[in-house]
């Protein structure tokens, strides 16, 4: 080799080899985003799912982003593997419940008939687990709520791709890829170069996040109070005065902020906060279900006059409580009672409702008459046993039955919230147009996320027990003991050869990968970076041939003849000639071993369909073991004109300031007067008003209505708008045909409010009292269908809401009354409206030399 007696060309093959495997400062700020931010989420998510879930869910991190191997280009950042795995005992894949395949020792199947869990996810008249049960997040392995969780956020990818308001609002295109043989689903995405991994931290608004407070409060089943918005204020206050902070340091990326803002959290001042939120909270969750059930109960008239107890009511007021009746016959038809008394009492029944005497009809008029009540009477009744069979089903259904209906519940939801998405092929996603823009954008930062579902098994398997055994340099007897004590896992992946989909795993060392990375000195870290950037450059064929996997087997099989203390700055060039060799001797023998499973050739069919494409890198890789100085001064040059281009064509954008919505000054605080002049002149923004305020509004106004409704004899409906109209009708009904008093109303409607929130606050009705009246009627529309169900009563609400919103059920609720339509978008919108940076207003800036405490 010439270049070898020459050590001022080995001194520049040096440096140039370095230069290649440096990260550089873009890099390294995403490695530092991914390694705070990402694996710091991943870290709490697996927390609250095991504290939450039945079986207990991690999230693990794992390949060249976890192990700080990754090789970033300036247009590409790579992807993250997170292995997502069920942390049970009585989950983990022992010994005796695994098969390996003979002809594919990389493989297995599982046993699973005499498993207490795995028996539910068995392929069809086998014995073996199937893959689609850990692909699809079997909910005997995951959880009950796995399933939907993943299929809504299927959906959700796909609506956001297929929707380029929402592309647009997150500042990035993403797209899911699935393919059935792959053991991952991938999220791929896109954003601006010009955008940092985040951008400056924003001005806080409190009116435009009070109502994700408000929500965090209903799940733990506390009441968001006027004294929890006084919190919230402080809070708010104190939030911004870090972003001040952060913005006077310059501290602008999520993993630069990520360590402040946890110092915010556990600061004595955050402390101080959290504590006068809590105490307010104390007794509420007591306090809440009293006050319901306090609320229930004055839905009664008395204490005889019960919404079910129909036969006694009916008989205390008359028959006249229930009065309403059908338009053929004139008969109360409420409960199956009334009509099988109307029944016997039919002849003596007129269509008016009035007694009838002797001889004031024909005979057979009346005989008629009576018929034809009779049979109206007779499929009442048969109406009223379907209906309570409907009702006994929804009280007490199977396992499957329940999930059935979630199922349909959700895609209900989400049908309702993003418009129907049922059109969408499993892989017409890849297929779409923007998918093409993926690949041929030049300005866009690419990047992924591969989500693996997996099994775990503890020990080690037996197809690898010779690397145990195995003489070598590295790692250490400490590190492989670790290895062996945290086990392997089982992904869904058949060999290509004689596999089976349905049953096959694979296994993977993912986790030994991991802990060995941890045992490498930078050196080598830098060398195999360099191995990646050449792979890429010179030996990366169409179809895909040789991969970075293969090179990483290469790599661990490298280090562990060599030993760590090989791989320093002056042995370099050496190190880099030493893998180009193996890589060479590999090609040449069409032979490279798994690093753990020396039985398995990763140039098999499982990863090269025709061994013959390796051809060609034989010739390309013994020309650089001949003369690596000429591939690497044209690999640099090449790097260092891509990124002038790419710089040259994205000149970084202007840290412009969003301006923030401009309304008139008009107090919230105001005469009543002033302010329904304010609200009818369209001179507020909905986004101005905080949520007690838009509640204030709510219930004056629907105290406005029931006055109109029952006090004002001269009120004409003729003058009011025509949702006016059908509010004071749909109250005088509720209170003619439902036993609801006058002095009931207020009380509906203050538990009603959260109801009506959600859509007031998605409404696209520019005018706010149309949008509160709006949210009146949807009340009553609700309202009126909780009432006329036959079972309801205290106790009952569950499954009344599972009728209700169940797309099945032939007495479903229309769900516009409780959300807009195609209201997702809007949804996406409020919950990202604060990320916009605005003007800071005057507050107390926290100093460089001022802890946060």
């Amino acid at each position: 080799m010439a270049w070898a007696g020459y050590d001022e060309k080995t001194q520049e093959l040096s440096l140039q080899f370095e230069s290649l495997g440096d990260q550089g400062n873009d890099a390294r700020k995403w490695r530092e985003h991914t390694q705070t931010v990402l694996f710091y989420f991943l870290k709490q998510l697996s927390k609250l799912l095991e504290e939450r879930s039945e079986n207990g869910i991690l999230f693990r991190p794992y390949g060249s982003a976890a192990e700080d191997l990754k090789c970033i280009e300036p247009d590409d950042v790579g992807d993250v593997d997170i292995v997502i795995y069920p942390d049970s005992d009585n989950l983990m894949i022992h010994e005796e419940l695994i098969e390996y395949l003979p002809e594919n020792p990389m493989h297995v199947r599982i046993k699973g008939a005499d498993h207490p869990i795995l028996k539910s996810c068995l392929v069809e008249d086998k014995e073996y687990v199937a893959t689609s049960a850990l692909k699809k997040f079997h909910p005997a392995i995951y959880g009950r709520s796995a399933p939907y969780i993943v299929d809504i956020t299927t959906r959700a990818h796909q609506q956001k791709m297929l929707t380029p308001e929402l592309s647009s609002l997150l500042q990035s295109t993403s797209y899911l890829k699935g393919k059935e043989a792959s053991p991952a689903i991938t999220v791929n995405f896109t954003r601006s170069l010009n955008k940092q991994p985040s951008d400056a931290s924003p001005h806080v608004h409190t009116e435009e996040w009070e109502w994700l407070v408000h929500v965090f409060c209903n799940l733990t089943g506390t009441v968001y109070t006027k004294e929890h918005a006084k919190v919230i204020d402080d809070i708010t206050q104190f939030m911004n005065e870090v972003g001040m902070y952060l913005d006077n340091k310059r501290l602008n990326t999520v993993s630069e902020m990520l360590p402040v803002f946890i110092e915010f959290y556990q600061s004595d001042r955050a402390k101080t906060l959290q504590a006068r939120f809590q105490s307010i909270s104390k007794n509420q969750p007591h306090d809440y279900e009293t006050r319901r059930k306090k609320n229930m109960e004055s839905r009664k008239i008395g204490e005889k006059q019960h919404v079910l107890s129909g036969e006694q009511q009916r008989k205390e007021n008359n028959a006249n409580l229930f009065q309403r009746t059908c338009s053929s016959c004139k008969l109360p038809c409420v409960e199956t009672e009334h009509c099988e008394e109307a029944q016997t009492n039919a002849g003596e029944f007129h269509s008016d409702g009035n007694r009838a005497g002797n001889g004031d009809c024909d005979a057979m008029d009346e005989r008629s008459e009576t018929k034809r009540r009779g049979d109206h009477v007779e499929n009442h009744i048969s109406s009223k046993k379907e209906q309570l069979l409907t009702i006994e089903k929804y009280q007490s259904p199977s396992q499957g039955e329940a999930e059935a209906r979630e199922k349909r519940i959700l895609n209900l939801f989400f049908d309702h919230l993003f418009g129907s998405t049922s059109e969408l092929g499993e892989h017409s996603i890849k297929e779409a147009a923007n998918v093409t823009d993926f690949e041929k954008c030049s300005d866009q930062l690419k990047g992924g996320f591969d989500f693996v579902p997996a099994f775990k098994a503890p020990g080690w398997p037996i197809v690898a027990q010779e690397w145990i055994r195995r003489e070598r340099k590295w790692p250490s007897q400490k590190v492989i003991d670790q290895i062996l004590q945290e086990g392997f896992h089982l992904v869904v992946k058949a060999p290509k050869n004689g596999g089976n989909l349905e049953c096959d795993f694979r296994i993977s060392f993912a986790n030994a990968e991991f802990l060995l990375s941890r045992e490498l000195n930078e050196v080598q870290r830098e060398c195999y970076r360099c191995l990646k950037k050449f792979h890429r450059a010179y030996l990366s064929t169409k179809p895909k041939s040789l991969v970075s996997f293969h090179l990483k087997n290469l790599f661990l099989k490298t280090v562990e003849e060599t030993g760590a203390e090989m791989w320093t700055q002056s042995k370099r060039v050496e190190c880099m000639m030493k893998l180009f060799r193996n890589l060479l001797e590999a090609l040449r023998k069409r032979d490279l071993r798994h690093f753990f499973v020396r039985s398995y050739n990763l140039f098999s069919i499982d990863y090269i369909a025709d061994p013959n494409i390796l051809e060609p890198l034989v010739g390309i890789c013994e020309k650089i073991n001949e003369n690596p100085m000429q591939f690497v001064r044209k690999l640099a040059q090449r790097q260092n004109s891509e990124q002038t281009k790419r710089e040259q064509n994205c000149m970084p954008a202007l840290n412009t300031q969003g301006q923030s919505d401009v309304h008139q000054e008009v107090s919230c605080k105001g005469t009543e007067k002033e302010f329904k002049e304010a609200i009818n002149q369209e001179r507020i923004s909905i986004n101005s008003f905080r949520y007690h305020d838009l509640k204030d509004i709510f219930l004056s106004t629907s105290k406005e209505m029931t006055d109109l409704a029952f006090n004002d004899p001269h009120c004409s409906l003729q003058s009011l708008s025509s949702l006016e109209k059908s509010i004071i009708e749909d109250l005088r009904e509720i209170e003619k045909y439902h036993i609801i008093q006058v002095a009931d109303f207020p009380k509906m409607f203050d538990i009603c409010w959260d109801t009506a929130y959600f859509k007031i606050l998605l409404s696209r009705e520019p005018n706010i009292r149309s949008r509160i009246l709006d949210g009146i009627k949807s009340v009553l529309e609700l309202c009126k269908y909780v009432l006329k169900q036959e079972d309801f009563a205290t106790g009952n609400e569950e499954a009344i809401i599972q009728r209700m919103l169940d797309p099945s059920s032939k007495d479903s609720f229309d769900l516009s009354h409780i959300l807009p339509a195609d209201s997702g978008p809007q949804f996406i919108r409020e919950l990202f409206r604060g990320e916009k940076v605005r003007p800071a207003q005057a507050s107390k800036v926290i100093q460089d030399d001022i802890l946060l405490d």
